[in-house]
């Protein structure tokens, strides 16, 4: 990665997840550019983890569809088998 020109951090958005930034550096040989992508990469990943900026480990993501149908089957269900009906 070369020093001059220097590189930039550009603010790209605001997402669903965070704030979007993007990193553009430069190197002196287009070959280099997989291997200092890799090492930025791993290194940047480090420090948001040292920092606690990021947690590692994986988010478990429920995606709900047709609540209105698991409602009334629950309805449904808790009249023909008595049972207690949920409490909000």
């Amino acid at each position: 990665m070369l020093r001059v020109p220097s590189p930039i951090v550009r603010f790209v958005r605001v997402g669903t997840t965070g704030l979007e930034f993007e990193l553009q550096v430069f190197v002196s040989q287009l070959e280099d550019r997989l291997v200092v992508t890799n090492d930025l990469n791993r290194t940047l990943l480090a420090k948001l983890i040292e920092e606690k900026i990021v947690d590692p480990r994986p988010a478990t993501e429920f995606k709900l569809r047709d609540l209105d149908r698991l409602a009334e089957a629950l309805r449904s269900r808790a009249g023909t088998d008595h049972a207690p009906s949920p409490t909000r």
